[in-house]
């Protein structure tokens, strides 16, 4: 192509070009061939340049006019008396300082943000968000705040850290709310206090949580008579059983008196009050069922004792539960859906004359879910949305109480887990 170029302007003789020349072969090469004279293109039409031209004519001042004409002309100094160009040293050695200068700095940059990203990556990952338990406080009365009668305020105190994924979960006996905006609420660090009325003396808070998702689970669990603390994470679970005694932990009275203080570590006495069963083989929650068999207690009268039963999604997050099971002739289950819109109902299940062994079946398909006692359908309702995978089951016991087996299936009703249990 350069052969053809050159022939079609007259400019085959090298040695009786001008700086003209070169800049009007530049501009001709450009169009004809739409691409952009580099190194390359400049040594290839060098080479053809020389092999039809005057031996005496240096191929690399050949090279050097053509670089000229392809804009490199802060390299080079052109001669006008004698139409030469010649490379300047002076002046190619300061841009090659300023380009590797240039490159060097970009290189350091790239690497300073990419190990200051890892830095944080790590800080972020190892600082897990805290409740300061030494600043939580439930009381009946606050100064600056009107006080309505049976009214709890629960106090507390959230470090910075927690961000937005901290959330308190609340279930009442009796119990309505006042400033509560529904039974999941977002407590910002901002926010210091969240008050709680109850009905009438006599009620109690059932159930207390702190959820976060990257940090461990608090849970305070409350009947008429005790408490019980539950502190753990994904992996490991501890229980701790505190009685009530006056000065000392949580006091709870008819009045409404309710503290929480530091408990000292050789007054908290263990106790089974909640068994808790993780599926390292997860089903989808939306079609599935569960399969499990309630071991009635030895104590006569008591039932089962099975106070709330609790499915976990993935990262360890609420996806289902029922609570308040009291074992007697009406019972009221709280079904919640990943959105927390609560349904409440009332239906028979798991009486106080129930017998040795009590089957519980629950299925879930196509957004209904149904929960089979003995047997018998005894509950069904219709979710608003789909869940998850199911990844635990937790039961809760208030004394005792215990089950004998669980076993999952997956939509084709396929066993895909189960064990037994020797409680």
């Amino acid at each position: 192509m350069f052969e053809y170029i050159l022939a079609e302007n007259n400019l085959t003789d090298a040695s009786t070009w001008h700086y003209t020349d070169f800049l009007l072969l530049k501009r001709i090469i450009e169009e004809k061939t739409k691409a952009v004279i580099n190194e390359r293109t400049l040594k290839r039409l060098a080479d053809t340049l020389y092999t039809q031209t005057d031996e005496n004519i240096p191929k690399t001042g050949t090279l050097n006019i053509l670089a000229q004409c392809a804009g490199y002309a802060d390299w080079y100094d052109y001669n006008i008396k004698t139409g030469t160009v010649h490379l300047n040293e002076k002046k190619g050695k300061i841009r090659d300082k300023i380009k590797i200068s240039l490159k060097i700095k970009l290189l350091l940059l790239a690497i300073g943000l990419t190990i200051t990203l890892f830095l944080v990556l790590i800080i972020n990952r190892q600082v897990k968000p805290t409740i300061n338990f030494s600043q939580i406080a439930l009381i009946n009365k606050y100064e600056n705040f009107k006080t309505f009668p049976n009214t709890f305020y629960i106090k507390y105190s959230i470090l910075p850290t927690m961000k937005d994924s901290v959330f308190l979960h609340i279930i009442c006996d009796q119990c309505v709310y006042s400033d509560l905006v529904s039974i999941r609420k977002y407590l910002s660090p901002l926010d210091t206090m969240i008050s709680v009325r109850l009905k009438e003396p006599g009620a109690y808070i059932a159930y207390m949580q702190w959820e976060n998702i990257n940090s461990d689970t608090i849970h305070l669990f409350c009947t008429s008579d005790n408490w019980l603390f539950s502190f753990y994470d994904n992996n490991n679970v501890s229980i701790y059983y505190q009685p009530v005694q006056p000065q000392n932990g949580i006091m709870l009275s008819s009045a409404g008196n309710l503290q929480l203080t530091n408990m000292p570590a050789n007054q908290i006495q263990r106790k089974k009050s909640k068994f808790t069963f993780i599926n390292k083989l997860p089903v989808l929650l939306d079609q599935c069922s569960i399969e499990f068999r309630l071991r009635k207690d030895s104590i006569e009268g008591v039932g089962c004792n099975l106070s709330k039963i609790i499915f976990y999604g993935k990262n360890n997050r609420i996806r289902l539960q029922f609570g308040d099971i009291r074992c007697s002739d009406q019972t009221k289950i709280l079904v919640s859906d990943h959105h927390f819109q609560n349904i409440n109902h009332n239906i028979p299940a798991l009486r106080h004359d129930i017998t040795q062994w009590t089957d519980v079946k629950i299925t879930i398909k196509d957004k209904t879910f149904n929960l089979f006692l003995n047997g018998n359908l005894s509950h069904s309702a219709k979710y608003l949305h789909s869940l998850d995978s199911l990844c635990g089951i937790t039961f809760w016991f208030i004394e005792g109480g215990a089950i004998d087996y669980i076993r999952c299936f997956n939509a084709k009703n396929s066993l895909v887990f189960s064990e037994e249990f020797n409680q």
